[in-house]
């Protein structure tokens, strides 16, 4: 450590292990709804497992358009050495920033 920073090499594969269940399992559920769209919708598995698996969110385009709108803000963050929102990349995202926002706020309430 000196006066501009820490100095390390940067770890092997990090972020791919670190995130490698996640990306499995979006890919999974990929998978699975190209599936079902295929078959009709039609679905073969049982409530409990239907129930389980209607709560969680089904991966799309959207989350790729999100996943770039927030690369070109941390790129423009570093070019311009400043922060910069969301919104200033794509004004149109900034009801879903809120609306996440505000189901932080919910989850963090049922947790407490």
């Amino acid at each position: 450590m000196d006066k501009i920073g820490q100095h390390r090499d940067k770890p092997l594969n990090f972020f791919m292990e670190r995130y490698a269940e996640a990306y499995l399992q979006e890919i999974l559920a990929w998978v699975q709804h190209l599936v079902e769209m295929r078959a009709g919708g039609a679905r073969s598995i049982d409530m409990a497992e239907e129930t389980e698996a209607a709560a969680l969110p089904l991966p799309s385009g959207f989350d790729g358009r999100i996943a770039v709108v927030m690369a070109m803000a941390a790129r423009r963050s570093f070019d311009l050495k400043r922060p910069v929102m969301i919104t200033e990349i794509d004004p149109s995202l900034g009801p879903v920033i809120e609306n996440a926002r505000e189901e932080a706020k919910r989850t963090h309430k049922r947790l407490e």
